[in-house]
């Protein structure tokens, strides 16, 4: 069975077409002077008679799409004007532009690099690198010769002192008594 409803207020987009048209010049809230009219998308659904959910229902159906960004955009428009030149207080303004036009105050900022290395560039790369490599096992190895000769030392002088305690302790002559 059909999902059943409540019919559109606006069955054809010449009417609702219209009927916008109509807000623009007749409705909306004029400034203290005169100047200035102000619009906004709830004053729009209330001349339309409909609720601002109606509205975005008009906006995601097919034909009356650009009629309703149309409108909204004219609206967007009147309060970004009215915040420059001084008719809306600029709080209030940039609050309804955040919150009715997705408006925010992130910028985001996107970047991309990419390069392409020249044959000379990659081998001078590789070469630096090569030689980074070569540099830090010059150093390590130098630490390890040092520890080496360092403990070949240590035990020569063990030895040395070994030799001269037994020297001490059995005479010179101890080795052919072994």
């Amino acid at each position: 069975m059909a999902k059943r409803g409540r019919p559109p207020k606006y069955s054809n987009v010449k009417t609702l077409k219209s009927k916008i048209n109509d807000y623009f010049a007749k409705g909306g809230k004029e400034a203290k002077n005169g100047d200035f009219t102000l619009y906004t998308v709830s004053g729009l659904c209330v001349w339309l008679g409909i609720t601002r959910e109606t509205l975005r229902q008009y906006e995601k159906k097919p034909g009356f799409s650009d009629t309703v960004k149309k409108a909204k955009q004219r609206i967007e428009n009147n309060i970004e004007e009215g915040i420059l030149l001084g008719y809306l207080n600029p709080t209030a303004g940039i609050f309804n532009l955040k919150n009715n036009f997705g408006w925010s105050d992130k910028q985001e900022m996107a970047v991309e690099a990419s390069f392409e290395l020249s044959q000379d560039e990659k081998a001078k790369k590789k070469n630096e690198a090569i030689l980074a490599v070569k540099k830090f096992l010059e150093i390590h190895w130098i630490a390890i010769k040092i520890l080496d000769r360092l403990f070949m030392f240590i035990v020569s002088l063990v030895i040395d002192a070994l030799v001269s305690w037994l020297n001490h302790q059995f005479g010179h002559d101890w080795l052919k008594k072994v």
